[in-house]
């Protein structure tokens, strides 16, 4: 989730997909996610994805700016 400037402020949680479709987002929403800045290296990334099991990663400016996403799948290997 990005506010009207592009602001990270929230990933929609995996429990989303079973929630009530009534539910607020911000019932669902996991605050303050981690990201990666544009200088962050595909294998240092991929390096990350590894150890905590996830499968992309938000790409956002020092602002806080969102400018991406890197998903595991995307990631080339020799």
């Amino acid at each position: 989730m990005v506010n009207d400037e592009r602001i990270v402020l929230g990933l929609l949680a995996q429990k989303s997909s079973s929630a009530d479709p009534h539910t607020p987002i911000e019932g669902v929403m996991e605050s303050g996610p981690s990201t990666w800045r544009l200088d962050g290296s595909l294998a240092d990334i991929e390096k990350y994805m590894e150890r905590h099991h996830v499968t992309a990663v938000i790409i956002s400016g020092s602002d806080g700016r969102l400018y991406g996403a890197v998903r595991r799948e995307d990631i080339p290997h020799p």
